[in-house]
C-alpha cells in the first residue's frame, strides 16, 4: 500500500531507441581533434617552463654542466618531437572528421594540418 493517496499504477512508457548517427560521431572527432591540436602546444610550453626551471637549478653546480647541457638538448628534441606527434595527430583527426574521410587532393591541405607553433614550408 502507497504512502500517497493519489497514487497511480506504474505504465511503462516506451523507450525511445537511440540510434547511431554518424554525423554525430563526426562532429565529437572534429571536437575532440581540434581540442587536442589546440591544447599540446600550451602543456609543451609549460613543461619546457617548468623542465627549464630546473635544469637551470642543476646546471648552476659547475660539475654538472656539461651533462646537463646534453640532457637539456635531449629533453626539447625529445619533448618537441612527442608534442608535434600529439598536436599533428589531433589536427589530422579534426581534418578526417570535417572531410568525412575524403582523401586529400592537394599536397598543400596536408601543411594545413600543422599545429600554429610549427611553420609550412613556403614555395
Amino acid at each position: 500500500m502507497s504512502n500517497y493517496e493519489h497514487d497511480e499504477p506504474r505504465t511503462e512508457q516506451p523507450r525511445l531507441k537511440r540510434r547511431f548517427r554518424p554525423d554525430h560521431l563526426v562532429g565529437w572527432l572534429d571536437l575532440i581533434g581540434h581540442a587536442v591540436k589546440e591544447t599540446a602546444p600550451r602543456i609543451h610550453r609549460t613543461h619546457l617552463q617548468i623542465a627549464d626551471t630546473v635544469f637551470r637549478s642543476v646546471e648552476a653546480l659547475a660539475p654538472n654542466r656539461p651533462a646537463v647541457k646534453i640532457t637539456r638538448s635531449m629533453h626539447h628534441l625529445i619533448a618537441n618531437v612527442a608534442y608535434s606527434s600529439v598536436a599533428y595527430g589531433g589536427a589530422g583527426l579534426s581534418h578526417l572528421a570535417r572531410h568525412r574521410y575524403q582523401p586529400v587532393t592537394d599536397e598543400r591541405e596536408i601543411f594545413e594540418l600543422a599545429p600554429p607553433h610549427l611553420s609550412a614550408p613556403r614555395d
